[in-house]
C-alpha cells in the first residue's frame, strides 16, 4: 500500500509541468518524532517521505533518496 501511494505522489503533478504549487512546509509529522531515525521501521519512514513529498512537493528522487 506505501509503495501505490509513493507512486500517486510522484506522478500527480507530471500531468502539467506548467502548474506550480504554493510552497507548504510540513510541520507536523505523521509518525513521533522520538528516538533514533535508525530505529524506525521502513514502513514508516515511508509514511513520512510521502506525507513531506505530498506537502512541499515536487521533490526530485534524488532528494527523496540522499543520506547525509
Amino acid at each position: 500500500m506505501v509503495k501505490e501511494q509513493l507512486n500517486e505522489v510522484i506522478t500527480e503533478d507530471e500531468s502539467d509541468p506548467d502548474i506550480v504549487k504554493d510552497y507548504n512546509i510540513c510541520n507536523e509529522l505523521c509518525i513521533p518524532v522520538n528516538g533514533q531515525i535508525h530505529e524506525k521501521s521502513t514502513t514508516e519512514l515511508a509514511k513520512v517521505v510521502i506525507q513531506i513529498v505530498d506537502m512541499e512537493g515536487p521533490v526530485h528522487i534524488s532528494e527523496v533518496v540522499e543520506t547525509y
